[in-house]
């Protein structure tokens, strides 16, 4: 299985990743998390527009499953344990690709929430507002901490 991690953009033009991260600690973060991420499984960043993702882009058709999160989503704020299970019954699905697309700075629209309510999962970050690029470092460290509780490793105690 691969991961997609995908910042999603309301409005055009939309920040390139470069633009997002650049030489900031955000940028850092989320590097050393996918680093880690990727000695146990692909990933990868990438960065859509939400026109993009109602349309039939590619990198949307091509990921089997798929996660819709922000901290303000009205979807399911979950414990680290239970995104672990959640992201092994993905992985025992024989899953190709788990595209997790981190809602737009100033949240899903009322539309895409109907559009995607029926396309996948909707994973919540709790009540807190998050910026955009820490809810990216939030994500991708939630999906590494998943995967060491899954393989039974200290990270998820140690912390």
């Amino acid at each position: 299985m691969k991961i997609h991690f995908v910042l999603c953009w309301n409005q055009k033009p939309y920040k390139k990743i470069e633009q997002i991260f650049g030489n900031t600690k955000y940028g850092d973060l989320f590097k050393e998390y996918t680093q880690r991420i990727k000695k146990i499984i692909p990933c990868q960043l990438s960065h859509i527009s939400v026109d993009a993702l109602l349309g039939e882009d590619p990198l949307v058709l091509g990921c089997d499953q798929k996660w819709f999160c922000h901290s303000s989503s009205p979807g399911i704020a979950l414990k680290s344990e239970e995104i672990a299970k959640k992201l092994a019954s993905v992985q025992n699905q024989s899953t190709k690709s788990l595209g997790i697309f981190i809602g737009p700075p100033d949240g899903w629209s009322p539309q895409m929430l109907s559009q995607f309510r029926a396309k996948g999962f909707f994973w919540s970050f709790g009540p807190i507002t998050l910026p955009h690029e820490l809810a990216t470092v939030v994500c991708a460290e939630q999906v590494y901490r998943a995967l060491t509780i899954n393989r039974n490793e200290p990270y998820h105690l140690g912390h």
